[in-house]
């Protein structure tokens, strides 16, 4: 019988988002025989990957498969960890085919087995307790002692990590309400807050106050996206009752096009694997290059990488425009799908993309852009 294999891919100017190969299999064999047979849907360099598999027409996860070193220590190979004890042929689809699709979950791998015992996919568990955004926090400290375009950056860039609160004091918990309020420039503005105890700060000295404090927690850049919206606030103000920095609508604006790929910075700052960073990178999200003036024409920004002496050459890619900014505040800002830019490390033959180089940041190899390509001819057409 026919099977196919669907495994993801960084999506492609034509809007394709994964690769498909066709095997042939006999209807009794096993799924477990199979998946150890059909081969790794991806290598990753550092020795890391684990996938779920669906099998037919049904979402229900079906396997969990892990890259393994092979036997004789040369190369991966795919090591079944669970697998539903069934044949092929019990997933047979409407069009006489079985289906098998990958999909990447770089998990714990117990509890991604876990989840497919239920058949569940797993998925990284929201962070429990109350918000408390170090980073932001910090970078509005620095920015109060020393307020410059480099420092207001740096809070631009703090912002679209973590969780943020917005104020909606006095409004029914079933639909929130913005609370704003006058900034110094006599502006409407809206405050976004790194913790509760900054927002109870904040209402307790304002003449309006009445009753709790009650904030609405959101990532951060989608606070910043769901205070934009409120086209009467001209300023968005981290932490108003001070310290404080005072955003602009153009700055943030300018933050937040693209918009911003909070899942691949969130990887980075984790130190997440390279099936991590791969798996930020899916969908129709954005990353982001620098464009600078060299030798009469616009260029993207590349970095020497290897450390001290090294002649490798990296392209320099980033999660967001204020990352950008933080590198090169001078920097033109365009937007790219991960594939399209991936497409123009390997045509350069560049040493790899380091990922956001303010810091923290992520390196993706030529060798594993090579893989995540899915391994194209190596001569130069």
């Amino acid at each position: 019988m026919r099977v196919s294999v669907a495994v993801p891919r960084l999506m492609e100017p034509d809007g394709a988002d994964s690769a498909e190969q066709w095997f042939d299999a006999a209807a009794h064999t096993p799924v477990t025989t199979f998946l150890e047979q059909c081969g790794l849907p991806l290598h990753f360099v550092d020795g890391t990957g684990l996938w779920a598999v669906t099998l037919g027409e049904s979402a229900r996860v079906e396997a969990v498969v892990r890259q393994a070193p092979a036997p004789d220590g040369r190369g991966s190979v795919p090591e079944v960890l669970y697998a539903v004890d069934r044949a092929l042929d019990h997933f047979t689809a409407d069009d006489g085919a079985v289906h098998v699709v990958f999909r990447s979950v770089p998990g714990p791998l117990a509890e991604v087995v876990e989840s497919a015992k239920t058949g569940r996919f797993w998925t990284r568990p929201r962070t429990e307790g109350e918000v408390g955004n170090d980073r932001v926090a910090h970078a509005v400290a620095q920015f109060a002692e020393r307020p410059d375009q480099r420092t207001m950056i740096e809070v631009l860039r703090a912002c679209l990590t973590g969780e943020l609160l917005l104020d909606v004091t006095g409004s029914d918990a079933a639909s929130p309400v913005l609370r704003g309020f006058v900034g110094a420039n006599g502006l409407t503005a809206l405050g976004v807050f790194t913790a509760q105890a900054d927002l109870a700060r904040f209402v307790a000295g304002q003449p309006d106050a009445a009753g709790e404090p009650q904030s609405l927690a959101m990532p951060g850049a989608s606070a910043l996206q769901t205070a934009l919206k409120d086209t009467g606030a001209d300023w968005v103000y981290v932490n108003p009752a001070g310290p404080t920095c005072a955003l602009a609508r153009p700055d943030l604006e300018f933050a937040l096009q693209g918009p911003p790929n909070h899942a691949l910075r969130e990887a980075i700052l984790r130190q997440g694997s390279q099936q991590e960073l791969f798996t930020a990178m899916l969908g129709d999200s954005r990353v982001f290059l620098g464009e600078v003036e060299r030798d009469g024409r616009k260029q993207p920004i590349t970095v020497s990488g290897g450390g001290a002496g090294s002649t490798v050459t990296q392209l320099a890619v980033f999660t967001s425009a204020a990352e950008v900014a933080a590198h090169d505040p001078a920097a033109a800002v365009r937007a790219f799908t991960p594939g399209r830019v991936a497409q123009l490390v390997f045509d350069q033959r560049l040493g790899g993309m380091l990922i956001d180089p303010a810091g923290p940041s992520a390196s993706v190899g030529s060798f594993q852009i090579w893989h995540l390509l899915g391994t194209p001819s190596l001569e130069r057409g």
